[in-house]
């Protein structure tokens, strides 16, 4: 292993321990914040629920609301942004833990904002989310009387205090953007900006719609890659990606094989690299989503799919000052442990 590296991953463990310690901090100030609260009694920290130790609760706490008291189960989670298949997880673990629990009132506490379509679907399965923007209103009180070095008064405010912003621009484009034929090369351009926007630098400015040798395989935007340092270079020197490849599918339907074999033709070891990333409007068909694991499993070429929702959780980090890049990172993490 090269010292290069070997500097990789003693940098990610390091991330991965700066985040626990951060995420069981942030837990401690929720507590804290809900105990000096009068809408809140009874607050407990990492409940068991039912009979066995398998299933707790990171809190657990008696709310006060429309004049009534509830007992409610807190999940916490200190990131920025959350990914489909972790959402979902997030939905079994509440239904686990409501069925052995007499308690059914679940929260998600979010040290970020979740894109609508996320929100949305824990709102369908009735689980309220309270985001930095609500917990800065919620505890605006006892935000100013306890004193955290990292969770003070400037980590709340700067989420509430933004006007609309580029990233709310396309945002608002992407949404207004149709599926379909009619509007792939708007959608195409699109695509483009917003990429540019969350990762250029460092990535370089991307080329368009070049072909490789033979001319027959032509992708949308390749990224040039020359990061010294972080995630993209992490990436680089993980999946030989010299090159980020992407292509823009404005589909109204969800994309097959084919065009994951597009894509996947175009990465070579000695070209662009081995890493590429699909942007669609829909969810992934079954065959699509073989054969990522296929060409991942047989030829190490990875290629993440980029949904809409994706696209706008990314933007929104972009707008709170976060790494749009730890979504996409988490969105790999998914891939991977789930092979």
């Amino acid at each position: 292993m090269t010292q290069k590296n070997q500097d990789s991953i003693k940098g990610n463990n390091s991330y991965t321990n700066d985040i626990a310690a951060l995420a069981y901090e942030f837990e401690s100030f929720i507590f804290e914040l809900m105990r000096t609260n009068s809408n809140f009694r009874n607050v407990q920290t990492d409940v068991k629920v039912g009979k066995s130790n398998r299933y707790r609760a990171d809190i657990i706490a008696d709310v006060l609301e429309d004049g009534k008291w509830e007992t409610a189960l807190f999940e916490i989670r200190f990131t920025r942004s959350l990914t489909t298949d972790r959402i979902e997880k997030l939905i079994l673990m509440f239904s686990e833990l409501r069925n052995n629990s007499i308690h059914k009132k679940a929260v998600l506490i979010f040290s970020g904002i979740l894109n609508d379509s996320a929100a949305d679907r824990l709102n369908k399965e009735h689980i309220d989310t309270w985001d930095i923007n609500r917990l800065s209103t919620m505890f605006s009180n006892e935000i100013k009387l306890i004193e955290h070095p990292v969770f003070n008064l400037s980590f709340f405010e700067k989420d509430m205090k933004m006007s609309v912003t580029k990233e709310d621009t396309l945002i608002d484009r992407l949404r207004k953007c149709e599926p379909g034929i009619a509007s792939w090369r708007d959608y195409q351009k699109l695509v483009g900006e917003i990429l540019e926007h969350l990762f250029c630098p460092p990535l370089n400015t991307s080329i368009s719609e070049l072909a490789d040798a033979a001319g027959v395989n032509r992708r949308d935007f390749i990224f040039p890659n020359y990061s010294e340092s972080g995630f993209w270079s992490f990436v680089r020197d993980r999946y030989d990606a010299d090159y980020i490849v992407v292509d823009a599918k404005n589909y109204k339907k969800s994309i097959t094989k084919k065009e994951v074999l597009q894509i996947a033709n175009y990465l070579k070891k000695h070209g662009t690299g081995l890493f590429g990333i699909i942007v669609t409007r829909c969810a992934i068909g079954q065959s699509a989503s073989f054969t990522l694991r296929e060409v991942w499993m047989t030829e190490k070429k990875l290629i993440t799919v980029v949904k809409d929702n994706d696209l706008e959780q990314m933007l929104s980090d972009k707008k709170q000052k976060s790494n749009p890049e730890n979504y996409l990172r988490q969105l790999i993490e998914d891939f991977r442990l789930s092979l």
